[in-house]
């Protein structure tokens, strides 16, 4: 964090820049992809399963709630002797469970982003193992989603090979699940400490059938004992998440004559829409569509690979100076970045933050190194690190490394930070 904070106040040079090393060839998988298979729900289970959405538990009690303080006020107001009618009362209590349970849904809304479920690796054969894959794919809800499944043999190759990291990182694995014995879970847990994955282990694995002493958790079908467990800050997360709502929605309202403008002004400089939608890589490489005004003329993305030779970027990065595609207004809009205002939405929406590692193209994507990958372990934002200390650099691996620097380094107060540093790099003018 101290070393986040220098670099913000320009006193050292960026941090070391990770090492770079010749991809190596994507080897075949040594897994079988487990994807549960989908069913046509009729009209009635719909309608069942919202009904169970909002009567759960906190449904419940949120009309209990109500209840109990409707009757409480009638009680009062009868032995007061007011004359407020009985129906004003059942409106009031029917208002009640409505904020009440309003309330919760759109609480739910904007944090049920950061509850998207974990990847998970299952390694085991045998009755264990099919049992937990079972539990999960039966459960959505529970958090968990099977991402890929190994035998010992399997495993242990990939270990000996030591590919572990390699593939941990390539699959966005969050969580081991080990389902039986005869692995050394010892070194097991100790890789995945350095690769910050959660640790589960069944006690069939353990030669167990109790572990008092671990912390489980208990399902209808199985039993997990959780051996290691990653802290997460959701509250600060959360927090992250309800700012980013704020201050979105109140920068769409506030902006919208110049957005409606800025749009219009595109459409008079150049044929086609106003509005470029493109796709990007988020978070745990999740494709998204992504918003900017238009700034290029039709047809830019195609001419892009054979301009590639000209790319002045060093790494995935891909800018030339002078690109013969942006249009005239196309070249204001980048230098103040009112391009990116449309991006805006995508962070109303949960597929963007204000603040985050700049989410790049696919094709971008598939020029990363396993190190890159690192950046993609958090939400993308419209600002980020990089462009309030190097924008101008045009080494990937200087980006990478701030970003991931902001990564570890995380915090509302660096956001905060970086959001001030922004609006001198916009006013500026900066952009390209």
């Amino acid at each position: 964090m101290g070393q986040i904070a220098n670099i913000l106040d320009a006193t050292v040079a960026p941090p070391a820049m990770l090492p770079s090393s010749t991809p190596r060839a994507r080897q075949e998988s040594l897994l079988t992809r487990l994807v549960p298979g989908s069913s046509r729900i009729s009209a009635d289970h719909r309608l069942c399963d919202r009904l169970r959405e909002w009567f759960t538990v906190e449904g419940v009690r949120s009309l209990s709630s109500s209840l109990c303080t409707t009757v409480v006020t009638a009680v009062v107001l009868h032995y007061s002797h007011s004359n407020v009618p009985n129906s004003l009362l059942l409106v009031a209590g029917f208002a009640t469970f409505c904020a009440l349970a309003g309330g919760r849904r759109i609480l739910t809304a904007i944090v049920g982003r950061l509850n998207e479920p974990r990847n998970v690796l299952v390694v085991g054969s045998g009755a264990a193992s099919q049992r937990i894959i079972s539990a999960v794919r039966r459960h959505p809800g529970s958090g968990r989603s099977i991402k890929q499944a190994l035998s010992v043999s399997q495993f242990q190759e990939i270990c000996d090979a030591r590919r572990f990291s390699t593939f941990v990182r390539e699959e966005f694995i969050d969580e081991v699940i080990i389902a039986t014995p005869g692995l050394d879970l010892a070194a097991v847990i100790g890789e995945a400490r350095h690769q910050r994955l959660d640790v589960t282990v069944v006690p069939e694995a353990l030669g167990l059938s109790a572990a008092e002493q671990i912390a489980i958790e208990n399902d209808e079908e199985t039993t997990l004992l959780s051996v290691r467990k990653e802290s997460v800050p959701s509250i600060k997360l959360s927090a992250k998440r309800a700012l980013d709502v704020l201050l979105s929605g109140i920068g769409l309202a506030a902006l919208l004559p110049l957005l409606m403008m800025i749009g219009i002004i595109v459409r008079l400089d150049s044929s086609g829409p106003a509005l470029y939608r493109s796709f990007r890589v988020g978070c745990k490489r999740r494709r998204f569509l992504c918003y900017k005004f238009r700034t290029m003329g039709l047809n830019a993305d195609f001419a892009k690979e054979g301009l590639r030779w000209r790319n002045e970027r060093v790494g995935a990065f891909f800018k030339i100076e002078d690109d013969p595609r942006i249009t005239h207004v196309g070249k204001f809009l980048r230098r103040y970045s009112l391009d990116e205002l449309p991006q805006l939405w995508n962070v109303l929406v949960g597929e963007m933050s204000l603040v985050g590692p700049r989410p790049h193209p696919p094709d971008d994507i598939n020029l990363y190194r396993i190190q890159d990958l690192q950046r993609l372990d958090f939400m993308p934002g419209i600002t980020g690190l990089w462009q309030v200390t190097a924008r101008q650099d045009p080494s990937f691996d200087t980006s990478v490394a701030l970003d991931v620097e902001y990564i570890k380094g995380w915090s509302l107060w660096l956001d905060f930070q970086i959001l001030y540093r922004t609006i001198g790099v916009v006013v500026r003018g900066s952009g390209s």
